[in-house]
């Protein structure tokens, strides 16, 4: 080979300029379209603009097909073609043909375009224009010989074979030599129009040429094509095939991101109609779509739906994900991630006749430890996802691994790393090639899995996918290309490496980006735990009376849906987030009114506790009762009880309440029995009592202004550099509001370039907790606002609560492992100890956190302005906890539920119980009645294995433990069980 490499790829792409045009036999155009938009209709053609709102639009006309012609379109955006009123296919910027040979059947057809003004990504389109229409006919052969082309240049490039590529170079060019390409001028310059770089290099010269319309020309190349494949498989023997690429399609479909639901489930319908028509023509065409939601969306549309049932019914199609959206996994809580599979997995059997076997999570942000269990007892063995490949700092380690859970469940891991595009992969030589290189694991299998087709905004896999999977095959040295679905790829590797040793994981799966995610759109965020808290009570409280409703299920799978890893995260539009909060409030509604129309109403009051255990010695409300009070410095009245027991109730008498008022210290002090608490100007020194020491190094509660300019996405991502420029906040003013015989409330206020921050600190006489509300006016862009706990405790590792236990992490920064970690997810609280002392951080809806070394800090928000320019603009409350303990796990429990379970009150007639339910030590995550059964979901959150016994207050006939299924039942013969650390136990009651 005479060039160098680069300029022998550029002489071939010159090649490839010059046969371009000749992929098309003839080009007549469409004209004369019936538009509908807004109610009117009237005859358009090509060139026509349209008004961007309301869409989408319809462009309808009646077609007589020709034989083996396709349609060539672009009508101004992303579009979904009907042909007869049912989905056919779809044109994007990467499908701009469609085939429509299957219907070229001499009769005229009802052709539609549905189109709205918008592209894969969520871009506007520049302009809405009409710009192209044409039936075409295409040359196969030729279309195949410039894929052949595109391969074999990208093989010479990255090969690193000088024999190969000498080879190659020398079977392009006699290839090329056997192509009889017009080379008249006038001839020539008329193809230039369908040549797209060339038309883009000779459209920018000083006077710009103008070229004709090119109708297509029919150039036999097919011996040319047989010469060149015949000498490609003589080259196998010289240089053969090494591994194999096993390949699915996939349509990374963002439930909703840079567009809004109601654009998604356009999506669906377009992406999906594509994915089916591929299936006609291409036997060995398989693909793979792992949310019920999206087919939830579509199952009205019988005939596309039923098209998708078949074809996974013949092993083309793999609906397998094994959860209700490729959720977020670090937000929700435990209770929520189960429910996720409960319901994706009961969705796949109904229909599709068999459950999952994967969990494929391509794109989400991270993982929690309690995942591997979960879907483990969902019947789900094998795990998927890219993501980690993108880490900031650290590779991990193993493209294949058994990932272990928190509770010792095991799930095989793999994941692949393609540089091209990533889980939006191709199938051209050097996709395949090179993901193949960077596959670490070849000592275990013999090789790794590709997904192909476009996607993030959907689109999934083109004709050009499926020529090159033909084409890439029959290329020397690349990998083998091996057609397979999620299902298939798994099940192979499982069996290959049964005997094999397997690198194990055994942790949660931190992804060193997008860790503002944790805290970017609270409203959503809050909103989201509300109907998770509103779930829990309303499922309790029907149970409790032998109820329940099926309403409750409309109710979770709009909390599921939301929980998908670009709503739930923060990181998208700020439509979505109009969407989500409206959504999930009217459910929240919902639940209340589940709870109004199944139970009688009542004149009397009824005290609950439905938490694991023993309530506060207060309760707050604006309702008089007969009880010991105080006014609150909010109009409400706090009132003295004694505790209630878990899952108890108690009535009670309405009437002026007993206030009693003491005379108030006039000091910025709290004290009660064990603290001591003084406010200072820039945080607060606090004081055990009776460990007599104090919880902090010189104070805490230190609230701290940073500047937020991340690496790379906006509500994504929190630089770790953002410590080095920060600004401590000092208190403006101090006031006493609240000073009674129970308790003491003391408002700090703050003030930083328009930005008003309201501390309410409030210390209750006996209690374990100093609660700080914080209520934010939020006014900043690229700014972050964190609180810091300087503790005064050494230990080398702090704990953090994960829902289902918590998990331990390193607070030194020894290593880039340990330095990446920089902030990290957690859920209601977070604890440092020594031991027989430990200071912990409780929470009611914060899910960010760091620590580094004695040092823990909370983020309550940030002003990202990407892509939601004003995310988290306005007022928002967090209410956050600080507690000293004698390094004991169920001290923290204790507090940590009171706060995020305080009391309520129902005005309705309900059973009047005492501990209705016990199963100490395991916490209770959800009671629900469904048919004639009831059942009770429980945890061990403390690492602890023994027996438990449990107590209950209503009759049944047989008890069975199951998986979170409710299948694979296993009674038990009394009221006691083994139980292992961390484990999910599901419990049947038979009533």
């Amino acid at each position: 080979m005479y060039h160098k490499i680069k300029h022998e790829v550029l002489r071939i792409k010159k090649m490839i300029d010059d046969l371009y045009p000749y992929q098309y036999i003839d080009i007549t155009p469409i004209n004369n379209w019936e538009f509908f938009q807004n109610g009117k209709s009237f005859e358009v053609s090509v060139g026509f603009e349209w008004e961007y709102k309301p869409f989408p639009v319809v462009f309808r006309k009646k077609l007589k097909i020709p034989h083996d012609y396709y349609g060539e379109f672009w009508f101004g955006g992303e579009t979904l073609i009907k042909i007869d009123g049912n989905p056919y296919g779809e044109i994007n910027e990467y499908h701009k043909e469609i085939d429509l040979s299957f219907i070229a059947d001499g009769k005229e057809h009802l052709f539609e375009a549905e189109t709205v003004p918008y592209n894969l990504f969520g871009t506007p389109s520049k302009k809405t224009i009409f710009k192209r229409a044409n039936l075409i006919k295409i040359n196969h052969d030729m279309r195949k010989l410039i894929r052949y082309f595109i391969g074999i240049s990208q093989l010479i490039e990255i090969s690193k074979n000088d024999s190969l590529n000498d080879e190659l170079s020398s079977l392009i060019n006699l290839t090329f030599h056997k192509i009889d390409i017009p080379h008249k001028t006038s001839e020539y310059l008329s193809s230039i129009n369908n040549s797209p770089n060339l038309y883009n290099q000779l459209s920018s010269v000083w006077s710009r040429p103008k070229f004709e319309k090119f109708n297509g020309m029919n150039i036999d190349v097919s011996e040319a094509l047989n010469f060149l494949e015949i000498n490609l498989k003589k080259l196998h023997k010289k240089y053969p095939k090494i591994g194999n690429v096993y390949v699915v399609g996939h349509a990374h479909i963002d439930y909703a991101w840079l567009w809004p639901i109601e654009e998604t489930k356009r999506k669906i319908k377009r992406t999906f109609s594509n994915a089916t028509l591929l299936a006609k023509k291409y036997p060995y065409f398989t693909f793979i779509q792992s949310s019920p939601q999206m087919y939830e969306d579509i199952k009205n549309d019988i005939n596309l739906f039923d098209q998708i049932k078949k074809l996974s019914d013949k092993g083309m199609w793999d609906p397998n994900g094994g959860m209700w959206v490729e959720s977020d996994t670090k937000i929700p809580s435990i209770e929520s991630l189960i429910r996720q599979f409960y319901y994706a997995q009961k969705f796949f059997k109904e229909n599709f006749g068999k459950y999952s076997n994967v969990c494929w999570l391509p794109d989400v942000f991270g993982f929690s430890w309690i995942l591997p269990q979960i879907a483990k007892q969902a019947g789900v063995k094998y795990f998927f996802t890219t993501k980690l490949t993108w880490n900031e700092k650290n590779e991990f380690p193993y493209d294949i691994c058994y990932w272990h859970g928190i509770d010792g469940s095991k799930i095989l891991y793999h994941s692949f790393n393609n540089p091209k595009e990533g889980y939006n992969g191709h199938l051209d030589a050097e996709c395949v090639l090179k993901t193949f290189n960077n596959f670490r694991n070849r000592n275990i299998f013999d090789g790794t899995l590709l997904t192909y087709g476009y996607g993030d905004g959907g689109g999934g896999p083109s004709e050009i996918h499926m020529i090159d999977f033909e084409v890439t095959n029959n290329l020397p040295y690349v990998p083998n290309l091996i057609s397979t679905t999620g299902s298939k790829f798994f099940e192979t590797l499982n069996n290959d490496i049964k005997n094999k040793e397997i690198p194990i994981w055994d942790n949660e799966l931190y992804f060193e980006f997008h860790r503002a995610t944790h805290f970017s759109q609270l409203k959503t965020k809050k909103s989201h735990k509300k109907l998770e808290d509103e779930l829990f009570f309303t499922e309790y409280i029907l149970a409790l009376e032998n109820k329940s409703s099926k309403r409750l299920e409309k109710s979770w799978k709009v909390l599921l849906t939301r929980e998908f890893h670009d709503i739930i995260p923060g990181s998208s539009i700020k439509e979505v987030y109009e969407e989500s909060e409206s959504s999930l409030q009217k459910e929240i509604e919902n639940c209340k009114g589940i709870i109004s129309e199944e139970l009688e109403i009542s004149n009397e009051a009824v005290l609950v506790n439905y938490g694991n255990y023993s309530s506060d010695n207060y309760f707050i409300t604006d309702k008089p009762f007969k009880l010991p009070s105080q006014k609150t410095y909010d109009g409400k009245y706090l009132y003295s009880i004694s505790p209630l027991n878990k899952f108890s109730n108690k009535k009670l008498e309405k009437g002026k309440p007993y206030i009693q008022k003491k005379k108030s210290d006039k000091t910025y002090n709290l004290e009660n029995n064990n603290y001591f608490v003084e406010i200072l100007k820039d945080g607060i020194k606090v004081y055990d009592k009776k460990k007599k020491r104090s919880l902090f190094k010189d104070k805490g509660n230190i609230l701290m202004i940073y500047d937020d300019v991340p690496l790379a996405w906006g509500a994504w991502d929190i630089d770790y550099n953002y410590k080095y420029f920060g600004e401590k906040l000092e208190i403006k003013d101090i006031k006493i509001v609240e000073d009674g015989i129970f308790r003491k409330v003391i408002r700090t206020y703050y003030e930083y370039d328009g930005t008003d921050i309201m501390q309410y600190i409030s210390l209750v006489k006996d209690s374990k907790r100093i609660d700080i509300k914080t209520v934010v006016n939020w006014n900043l862009r690229k700014k972050l606002l964190k609180v810091l706990f300087p503790v005064d405790v050494l230990s080398r590792y702090a704990r953090f609560d994960i829902s289902g236990g918590y998990i331990t992490r390193p607070v030194h920064k020894n290593t880039s492992y340990e330095k990446a970690m920089f902030e990290v997810y957690m859920h209601r609280w977070m604890e440092i100890s020594e031991p027989d002392f430990g200071v912990a951080i409780l929470n009611d809806g914060i899910y960010s956190a760091s620590v580094d070394h004695n040092v823990l800090g909370l983020s309550l928000i940030h002003g990202p302005v990407y892509p939601d320019l004003k995310a988290d603009e306005g007022k928002h409350e967090f209410l956050y906890s600080i507690m000293s303990h004698s390094n004991n796990l169920e001290e923290i429990y204790v507090e940590s539920e009171r706060l995020n379970k305080p009391l309520r009150i129902l005005n309705k007639k309900i059973k009047i119980v005492d501990k209705f339910i016990d199963f100490s030590p395991l916490k209770v995550i959800s009671v629900f009645k469904a048919k004639n059964r009831l059942i009770i979901r429980l945890v061990e959150v403390e690492g602890k294995r023994g027996l438990c016994d449990f107590n209950i207050k209503f009759d049944y006939k047989k008890v069975y433990l199951s998986d979170i299924l409710l299948d694979n039942l296993e009674e038990i013969k009394s009221s006691k069980f083994h139980y292992k650390p961390f484990k999910i136990y599901t419990i049947i009651f038979e009533l």
